[in-house]
C-alpha cells in the first residue's frame, strides 16, 4: 500500500477497500490508502505499529486503523475525524466494536482473545457478517 509520495510503502496484515476505493487496487499494490487497515502487534513491531504506522496511516488517509496486540490482549481502534486526525474509539458497553468504515460489521472484542477461538457457528445469531455490497 502506497499512501503518499513522501510516505513509505507498507504491507498491512489485513486491509479492506470499498467498491469506491477498488479502482486504486493495482495488480501488485494499492495506489493510495485502504479504507481499513488491521495490524497485529508482535514483540518486534510494537513501536512500529503504535508509532510509525499510526502516524503514516493517519497522514496517508487510511480511514480506520486497528492495532491488535495478542500479548497484552489490547485492541485499539482509530477512525479519521473530519480534520484528518485519528480519534481513538472504544467498544460499547456490551464490548462490541462497530466499524466506522464497513457498514454493519461488528465484533465482540473478547472474541479476539478467546482460546480456543470461537467457531463462527457457535457464535450464533449475535454474529453478523458484513454485506459484500458495502460502499
Amino acid at each position: 500500500m502506497k499512501t503518499g509520495a513522501d510516505l513509505p510503502e507498507r504491507e498491512p496484515d489485513l486491509l479492506f477497500v470499498t467498491k469506491k476505493t477498488l479502482k486504486r487496487l493495482k495488480p501488485a499494490y494499492l495506489d493510495g490508502p485502504a479504507d481499513l487497515v488491521v495490524e497485529t502487534v508482535s514483540p518486534d513491531s510494537r513501536l512500529r505499529d503504535r508509532g510509525e504506522k499510526l502516524a503514516e496511516y493517519e497522514a496517508g488517509g487510511v480511514r480506520e486503523y486497528w492495532v491488535l496486540d495478542p500479548t497484552d490482549r489490547r485492541s485499539d481502534f482509530y477512525v479519521r475525524a473530519a480534520d484528518g486526525r485519528y480519534e481513538r474509539k472504544r467498544p460499547d458497553d456490551q464490548g462490541i466494536y462497530r466499524s466506522q468504515v464497513i457498514e454493519g460489521f461488528w465484533l465482540r472484542e473478547r472474541w479476539l482473545w478467546e482460546r480456543p477461538l470461537a467457531k463462527v457457528l457457535s457464535i450464533g445469531p449475535s454474529w453478523k457478517w458484513f454485506d459484500h455490497r458495502c460502499e
